[in-house]
């Protein structure tokens, strides 16, 4: 019998993930529960498997800001409660913040866009998950290697753990792709402070 080990956490998380979406159907009710928690009156529901796996919800509902789409992503992210008193009022078909986070960790969401990868890479950044910005900025980088604010959130997510060689190649690289942008120059600064 092999020995006891604790399991990697992308792996718990692929666990997690089939807890709330087992199936593709529950991607699909997860989807639409959301759509009508945002006020929607029309729903639209497509679902292929050929060429590949789909299931895409649209709807007309109040929507949100790029940052909170991002944010939705987290686990126990969610609109709906601040306090265990609001478990007692909740009045939407969602409130836990699990469904996305579970669909994230269970299927492969678009757009494969190098900038919301960037902005997703920041966002982690800003919340103090530096697993989760490098994450998404190698994801961002792979997209579209010359986009430089990707490589301006590397450099400062290897800064902040103190990898300064690796930093000051990400700012170089920012700047080489644009000379204008004030923040890998502020970068390559504070480099130099952790320096000496």
């Amino acid at each position: 019998m092999p020995a006891i080990r604790i399991l990697d956490p992308s792996v718990i998380g692929k666990i997690r993930a089939g807890e709330v979406v087992d199936r593709p159907a529950a991607v699909a009710k997860e989807l639409i529960e959301n759509a009508l928690d945002a006020g929607s009156s029309l729903v639209a529901v497509h679902a292929s498997s050929h060429p590949e796996r789909l299931i895409r919800v649209q709807d007309d509902g109040a929507g949100m800001s790029r940052e909170d789409a991002l944010l939705a992503l987290r686990r126990h992210a969610t609109s709906k409660i601040e306090s265990a008193e609001d478990l007692a009022r909740i009045r939407s078909l969602g409130f836990r913040g699990e469904a996305l986070a579970s669909i994230k960790e269970a299927s492969s969401l678009a757009p494969e866009d190098a900038l919301v990868w960037a902005r997703r890479a920041e966002l982690e950044l800003s919340l103090g998950d530096l697993d989760e910005a490098l994450a998404a900025a190698r994801k961002a980088q792979a997209l579209d290697p010359k986009l430089a604010r990707t490589q301006t959130v590397l450099g400062f997510a290897h800064l902040t753990r103190i990898d300064v060689d690796e930093a000051r190649t990400a700012f170089d690289r920012a700047i080489a792709l644009d000379p204008a942008d004030p923040l890998p120059r502020l970068g390559l600064g504070l480099a130099k402070i952790r320096e000496s």
